[in-house]
C-alpha cells in the first residue's frame, strides 16, 4: 500500500511538471480614437507570453513597423464583410532562416506595436473588416535552464492563440 502511494505521488508530480510550459497569446485592439480622427485602420498587436516558461518567436513573427508605417511582413490576416482577403501592400523583407536571432519572451513578458491598416492593405473607409494574427505565427517553447541557449535549441512549432477583431475605418 505504501508503495503505490508512493508511486501515485511520484506520477502527479510528474504530471504538474509537465504542465509547465510557454503559451504566446497574440491580442490586437482596435485604437478607435486614432481611427476615427484620421479615417484610418489603427491596431495595437501584443505578444506575450501567458505561459510559466520562456518561448522563442522567430524575429520575423514580430511585427516591425518602418518610419512610413509599412509593416516589413504580412503578419496579419485581413478579411472584407463578404470573407474576400484584403491585398496587403506592405513591404515583404526576406531574411534567411537564422540570419536574426529568435525573440525570447520570458513570462508574463510581452511585446507590442501599433500599425496603421491603411498604409499597409487595400482599406476602404466605411466598410467593415475582420482582422487576425496570420495562423502561421508560431512559436518554440524553452527550457528556462537553458534560454542563453535558445538558438541551439530545437524543438517543435506550436500554433500561437489569437483574436479577431472587427475594424471600421
Amino acid at each position: 500500500m505504501k508503495g503505490s502511494w508512493i508511486v501515485g505521488m511520484a506520477l502527479l508530480g510528474a504530471c504538474f511538471a509537465a504542465s509547465a510550459a510557454g503559451r504566446l497569446d497574440i491580442r490586437l485592439e482596435h485604437t478607435q480614437a486614432a481611427s476615427e480622427s484620421t479615417g484610418t485602420a489603427v491596431i495595437t498587436i501584443t505578444l506575450a507570453n501567458a505561459g510559466d516558461q520562456p518561448i522563442a518567436v522567430p524575429d520575423a513573427y514580430i511585427p516591425e513597423v518602418n518610419r512610413d508605417g509599412q509593416l516589413q511582413a504580412n503578419v496579419f490576416r485581413v478579411l472584407q464583410e463578404d470573407g474576400s482577403p484584403v491585398a496587403y501592400r506592405g513591404i515583404y523583407v526576406s531574411q534567411l532562416p537564422g540570419s536574426r536571432p529568435d525573440v525570447i519572451l520570458r513570462p508574463g513578458e510581452s511585446k507590442s506595436a501599433t500599425v496603421d491598416l491603411s498604409r499597409n492593405y487595400r482599406i476602404v473607409p466605411g466598410r467593415r473588416y475582420l482582422v487576425a494574427a496570420q495562423p502561421l505565427l508560431r512559436y518554440r517553447e524553452l527550457l528556462a535552464a537553458t534560454v542563453a541557449n535558445a538558438p541551439d535549441q530545437v524543438g517543435p512549432m506550436k500554433a500561437a492563440t489569437y483574436n479577431r477583431i472587427e475594424v471600421t475605418p
